[in-house]
């Protein structure tokens, strides 16, 4: 079984079906013709839910290979932000001098979100979602931001223990209702 998830804009043309050829040729399962958006706004509205690309004969055939692949899948560790967060902890220089100092928890940080703070930051430190809250104390933040990641929130474990450990109220902020910023008395 692989589980990997290949994203791609595929050009599909008589010039260049590059991509669409090595897929096939490697036997990489290629979904088209979908609503992405609309599969967005499901998974919004219903949470995360399984599902698996199959090959099969027909509905029966293939619900019960992907009820096979789902209950396999179900067995792995649920905390997700440990898959898709950095491996280990990474320094950035930032553009804007007198910005603060910020320390990033990783939970599945878009690249986007690291390049919009590095406009406003001095520095920033990227964490693994894994990090004990000493490790982040030491590296003496002006703030710590919180980024998004996959998954349930509740099943994240460690991540949220580092919270926890760091928390010291009132300092907790909402930033553009996406990401949180906490600022420091930890300091």
């Amino acid at each position: 079984m692989d589980s990997r998830l290949i994203c791609q804009e595929i050009q599909k043309s008589a010039g260049d079906s590059s991509w669409l050829t090595l897929l096939h040729k490697n036997k990489v399962p290629v979904l088209t013709e979908i609503d992405t958006r609309s599969l967005v706004m499901h998974l919004r509205a219903q949470g995360t839910t399984w599902g698996a690309l199959v090959k099969a004969a027909n509905e029966d055939g293939a619900r019960t290979a992907a009820q096979k692949i789902i209950s396999q899948a179900q067995k792995i560790e649920k905390d997700w932000t440990q898959h898709v967060c950095s491996r280990t902890a990474e320094n950035f220089v930032g553009a804007n001098p007198r910005g603060p100092k910020v320390a990033v928890l990783d939970f599945g940080t878009k690249e986007n979100i690291l390049r919009e703070l590095l406009k406003r930051c001095r520095e920033i430190r990227v964490f693994p979602s894994t990090t004990a809250a000493e490790e982040i104390k030491a590296y003496k933040p002006d703030g710590i931001m919180l980024t998004n990641g996959p998954g349930d929130p509740g099943d994240v474990k460690i991540g949220t223990q580092t919270v926890r450990d760091l928390w010291v109220p009132p300092h907790f902020w909402d930033l553009h209702g996406a990401s949180n910023f906490m600022s420091g008395p930890w300091r």
